[in-house]
């Protein structure tokens, strides 16, 4: 877990290492959806979040406006 400020940004990282030879999981992703729409309608267009999948870890990205 990861936090950090970056300007009028606050990044937070979360990732996990994962199996690489385990099967993707067969889910329908519904976390990630819910946490993109209680981004959307807390911050509209400015909450953003980036998921990266790769052969050994699983990390997911939130940028947040952030004030002083």
């Amino acid at each position: 877990i990861e936090a950090e400020r970056r300007g009028d940004r606050l990044l937070l990282v979360v990732e996990n290492p994962r199996d690489p030879d385990s099967p993707d999981p067969k889910g329908a992703g519904i976390g990630l959806q819910n946490v993109r729409r209680r981004l959307n309608a807390f911050y509209g267009g400015e909450g953003e979040m980036r998921v990266r999948r790769e052969k050994e870890s699983f990390r997911v990205e939130l940028s947040l406006p952030c004030s002083r």
